[in-house]
């Protein structure tokens, strides 16, 4: 019989807050200065994951505490759309800056072919040196799939750390 596991991830949620409300709206909520979302997920393999999404809205005003804030965290969630696509590159940088961060870009609504290419290069020389980085276009109605599989990516990254 195989042994479960449960684990603790913490995440921090950034982007546009019309994106963010739409995103986490399902999610238990309790206020303690910034929002957090806590939600108890169970993987395909029957891990179970509590998950606590931390929204960064009132941090990202302040880089200074907004950075230290995301160095305590396994994962970034980047949420986008048309509009807010530049954000890509502070996002990037932050993976120089935290040392292990695993980055999701999570698209809302239609991106534009030349927008997905840039993307793609933007994010390739990150990739190369190992960096643990999802893409995701898609609907708010696919949120939990994806967060899902990020959230396995996290875990993937840490077991193969610990070998």
């Amino acid at each position: 019989m195989s042994e479960l596991s449960s684990y603790k991830i913490k995440l921090a949620l950034i982007g546009p807050d019309s994106l963010k409300k739409q995103a986490v709206s399902n999610y238990n909520e309790k206020t303690l200065g910034l929002k957090q979302h806590i939600k108890r997920l169970e993987l395909d393999n029957g891990t179970n994951v509590f998950l606590t999404i931390w929204n960064t809205s009132n941090l990202e005003k302040f880089k200074k505490s907004s950075q230290s804030f995301k160095k305590g965290s396994a994962g970034l969630v980047q949420l986008l759309d048309e509009e807010s696509i530049n954000a890509i590159d502070n996002s990037l940088s932050e993976l120089d800056n935290c040392g292990n961060l695993s980055v999701l870009f999570y698209f809302t609504g239609s991106v534009s072919d030349k927008n997905k290419e840039l993307i793609d290069s933007k994010i390739k020389q990150y990739k190369e040196r190992g960096a643990n980085i999802m893409l995701a276009y898609e609907s708010f109605d696919s949120f939990e799939p994806v967060i899902k599989q990020f959230v396995d990516s996290i875990l993937a990254q840490y077991k193969r750390r610990i070998i």
